[in-house]
């Protein structure tokens, strides 16, 4: 498994939305985060930083419901 670095410090709230989102993107599509990266890296690093930390650690990541029925 690749690791991907949070372009944030390891001691800022962001990298641990990120740390988050990255684990729950994982959980979705084991290879999800890595082909995301690749697609945006070249055009819009921080698109994917934004996506990883908004979409999948704070959203995605919320207790309460299963992922299924989130994604709805």
């Amino acid at each position: 498994m690749k690791v991907i670095h949070s372009p944030l410090g390891s001691n800022s709230a962001g990298a641990a939305r990120y740390r988050r989102g990255l684990e729950t993107a994982r959980n979705l599509d084991p290879e999800g985060p890595e082909r995301l990266e690749a697609a945006l890296k070249e055009v819009a690093p921080d698109l994917y930083r934004h996506i990883v930390e908004s979409s999948f650690g704070d959203i995605l990541s919320r207790p309460g419901l299963d992922p299924k029925t989130r994604e709805i």
